[in-house]
């Protein structure tokens, strides 16, 4: 009998350990980007309903746009958004949305110097064709419930919740801080209630810790997506990426989030990226493949990146 409990638990436990990816494929460019137009890439998603389709969306000062291209960055057009005012757009999801559509979520949420009193995600309807100006189906204002915070990772679980991770960091003394993950409900997202809606916190994450052995900047958050079931979320810094088991079901059922307690290569993996200027966008293109991107600096190594798993 405890022979027969011994081989479950190690079953178990390598089924935990399996679902982490524990190697990755050396990153490998798929394309560029026209960077006079894309020069502060700072969201990234893929379509699943088209699949040779990217998204992406330019950092603060850019307006209220975002932008289509192929997986290979060729075949650029720009779309505004009407009726919204853009302040610092920092990150990008895709998925479900109302009436079994598929929608882009606009995540205008940065905030460098943690004074805005609200940040807004604006969502928009996939279309087949674009034109060159939409109207949003919505634009959601948001605060959240313990003061302003600065963010650059936003990603939509297959649930229909909306999460946003932070970015903390002391840059003066340089060090950072442990990020904070919230919650937007998919029904506070389509209340016809008027008002803002204030975000859930869920827990912490602490990078820092878990990337002890990189720089700052390799502990500083930048972008943030689950897999396409859920099970994993994907945490991007300026130096590497994170896959982590992390299932958010249970976590809202009470569980409470305790990172320093993760154990490295099981509930989660730290991959190094290419050197790369600012990267601060990152989306699953299926299961096994990772893509990111980067800012533009002249002289550095800039464009597409792709990661495949090559073995769990």
């Amino acid at each position: 009998m405890l022979r027969f409990i011994s081989l479950i638990l190690f079953f178990t436990s390598q089924l935990a350990f399996a679902n982490i990816c524990q190697k990755w494929s050396s990153p490998v460019k798929t394309g560029d980007m026209d960077y006079s137009v894309i020069n502060e890439a700072s969201g990234l998603a893929h379509s699943s309903q088209f699949k040779d389709r990217l998204y992406h969306v330019n950092d603060s000062g850019d307006g209220p746009n975002f932008y289509q291209t192929q997986v290979n960055g060729n075949d650029l057009k720009k779309v505004s958004i009407n009726e919204f005012e853009a302040w610092d757009v920092e990150a990008l999801a895709y998925g479900d949305c109302l009436q079994a559509e598929k929608c882009l979520y606009i995540g205008d949420i940065g905030d460098n110097d943690e004074f805005r009193t609200r940040i807004s995600i604006v969502i928009v309807k996939e279309l087949k064709n674009f034109p060159s100006t939409v109207s949003a189906e919505r634009i959601v204002d948001v605060k959240y419930p313990d003061g302003a915070h600065n963010a650059e990772g936003m990603a939509l679980h297959p649930d229909g919740s909306l999460y946003i991770l932070t970015k903390k960091a002391d840059y003066v003394n340089r060090r950072s801080q442990v990020a904070s993950l919230y919650r937007l409900s998919p029904e506070q997202m389509y209340s016809k209630a008027k008002g803002d809606r204030i975000l859930q916190k869920v827990g912490d994450i602490d990078v820092p810790y878990l990337n002890y052995r990189y720089n700052l900047f390799g502990r500083i958050v930048t972008g943030l997506d689950f897999s396409p079931d859920g099970s994993k979320l994907l945490i991007l810094t300026y130096s590497n990426f994170l896959e982590v088991n992390l299932d958010l079901t249970t976590v809202l059922e009470g569980n409470e989030i305790d990172s320093r307690a993760w154990e490295e290569n099981k509930d989660y993996k730290i991959n190094n990226t290419i050197s790369l200027p600012q990267q601060e966008a990152v989306t699953y293109l299926d299961s096994k493949t990772i893509l990111y991107s980067t800012e533009y600096h002249e002289g550095y190594n800039v464009g597409l990146y792709k990661s495949v798993c090559e073995a769990y």
